[in-house]
């Protein structure tokens, strides 16, 4: 990828780049070969420009100077061959002294004259240094970074302002729109004004219209209340003893021997007969190679409203006298058939509703009577449910005892809830 494109790419994506990040980029990826180690080292000098803080040592590790010239060498060649002027660029430390070496002649301490420079005239000297081209091209790189990263940014806010220019124009437009609205409701809102007072319509009538509707409508509400309270009795088992109620049952069962090989078995029980009536037909020779997978109950039913014979005739691949499915039924037709199972009672429920309902005079004439009475009566039937799988999973699944006393205390104040 060439350089230009790097550019395009990071600004149609909002990139936001520094300018070092940018430079560690193009040298990384198009002057790879340009040692640029010292880099750090120079950055660090910064906010030092006319400090003399640069030791001589610098010169001799950059490879402007040798390690072994001599002390009026090293003046010579900062001032004469890289131009750098003394107490400007450089100046001298006074009487630096070095140990030297023990010799069979003696030792001590040797004087020489050692220069320290300004950062500022450091980078002169490498830049004009004979030895070495690797930092005049370091700053060379420099440049040319700095008119990319210059051309860079220029296009970064242009397409800032580009999107500037489109959020203006969009909400220019809209408040437009916005106006024009205005102006139409405005209007509007005289006519109907100009239609009120030509026709006489006054709020206090139009406060008292409605506070009339909303008496209805408490009345009727109260009375499909009262008209549920009394369906409770006729669909559902809740008699003198709640022992008696009677819900429906669904099992699913599982071949041991063969999981792709499923049964459905539908159960009438009063709570107090449901542990025998499930080691009943556990027990049965037709059982016994299966196992209970899973179970629905459908409510407290009443057998008067529909019985298991006649569900069993408006389903398909099911028994009516033993009220099982055949052998060899797939997953999927089990659910199937629960689900149709289901739906022939919920549909015979409404009828039973509708037809309940029709004797009454008032109901009868308000859509909405159906609708808030099912309402009721699915949230009644929701919470039944949920007792009795409560209590049913404990007895099929952990095979612990069928608590009938603790449920039917639960059922006996969620009927009264309803009820009153």
């Amino acid at each position: 990828m060439k350089i230009q494109e790097y550019i395009n790419n990071n600004v149609n994506n909002l990139t936001k780049l520094d300018m070092l990040e940018f430079f560690k980029h193009i040298h990384a990826n198009y002057y790879n070969e340009l040692d640029i180690t010292f880099m750090e080292y120079f950055l660090s000098l910064c906010g030092k420009e006319h400090e003399f803080c640069v030791e001589q040592e610098k010169l001799i590790q950059f490879g402007v100077l040798s390690a072994d010239n001599k002390s009026n060498h090293v003046k010579r060649t900062l001032t004469e061959q890289l131009l750098l002027v003394e107490n400007e660029d450089f100046h001298l430390l006074p009487n630096v002294g070095q140990q030297m070496k023990s010799t069979g002649k003696g030792s001590g301490v040797k004087y020489k004259n050692v220069y320290t420079l300004t950062p500022y005239a450091l980078k002169l000297a490498l830049i004009r240094s004979k030895n070495t081209k690797v930092y005049a091209r370091y700053y060379i790189l420099l440049e040319i970074v700095f008119k990319f990263y210059n051309e860079y940014q220029y296009l970064y806010q242009q397409k800032l302002l580009s999107m500037k220019d489109d959020k203006i124009d969009h909400l220019q437009q809209t408040v437009e729109t916005q106006s024009e609205n205005i102006k139409t409701v405005v209007e509007q809102n005289k006519k109907i004004l100009n239609l009120a007072e030509q026709q006489g319509v006054k709020i206090d009538a139009l406060h008292d219209t409605v506070k009339n509707l909303e008496i209805k409508i408490d009345e009727l509400i109260k009375l499909v209340n009262k008209f549920l309270s009394g369906q409770v009795d006729l669909i559902y088992t809740f008699n003198n003893n709640i022992r008696d109620t009677k819900v429906l049952i669904i099992y699913k069962l599982q071949h041991k021997d063969d999981d792709t090989k499923y049964n459905v078995v539908l159960r009438y029980a009063g709570l107090n007969q449901i542990s025998k009536s499930i080691s009943n037909f556990t027990a049965k020779k037709d059982n016994e190679s299966y196992n209970i997978v899973s179970f629905t109950t459908i409510g407290a039913i009443q057998q008067n409203m529909i019985s298991v014979q006649q569900i069993c005739k408006k389903l398909c691949n099911i028994n009516a006298l033993n009220k099982q499915t055949l052998d060899g039924l797939s997953n999927d037709e089990c659910n199937e058939l629960i689900k149709n199972a289901f739906d022939v009672i919920e549909k015979n429920k409404i009828n039973k509703f509708s037809e309940n309902m029709q004797s009454n005079e008032v109901l009868r004439e308000h859509a909405d009577s159906m609708k808030h009475l099912m309402k009721l009566d699915n949230q009644f039937n929701k919470d039944i449910i949920t007792l009795f799988d409560k209590y049913l999973k404990e007895k099929v699944f952990d095979n612990k005892s069928f608590r009938v006393s603790k449920l039917c205390s639960e059922l006996d104040k969620l009927y009264h809830i309803y009820k009153n």
